[in-house]
């Protein structure tokens, strides 16, 4: 699904004719393990948690928080008044910036309003972001 079809999704014109079951916790797996051959390591306990969605698009919003976590969840604490900013296309921190152009978490928004998701950030008193995505209940969408 093209970058197009989310937007026309999100702008409330759904084609959710290739969704099917996704287990989010095979995905996180997926996506931690080819993180491994990076050099990275990350020790997680998942549970199955199985939604409606597109496989691709839910691998491209779990590899996105992942990769922003890796490169920011130590970074400088983030004011309130930005944290809404940074989910909006090319924003990024300006103090202490790594690499990327500020579009993984307007990605991780577009996908997870096109799923329905609930999508929240607080900002971390040691710096960083706790950012949750919350789906509904796996079910087929009445058409």
């Amino acid at each position: 699904m093209g970058v197009a079809r989310v937007a026309a999704d999100e702008l409330g014109q759904p084609d959710r004719a290739g969704w099917e079951p996704v287990d989010l916790a095979q995905v996180a797996r997926d996506v931690l393990d080819a993180r491994v051959s990076d050099g990275i390591r990350v020790d997680a306990t998942l549970e199955p948690a199985v939604v409606h969605g597109d496989p691709r698009l839910l691998a491209s919003l779990v590899a996105n928080l992942v990769d922003n976590a890796l490169r920011h969840n130590s970074g400088p604490h983030v004011p309130l008044a930005e944290i809404s900013r940074l989910f909006q296309p090319f924003q990024r921190r300006p103090a202490g910036q790594v690499d990327g152009h500020g579009l993984g978490l307007a990605i991780v928004r577009t996908i997870a309003t096109a799923h329905r998701a609930t999508l929240s950030a607080t900002a971390r008193t040691e710096g960083g972001l706790t950012v949750a995505v919350a789906f509904g209940p796996c079910h087929r969408p009445m058409t």
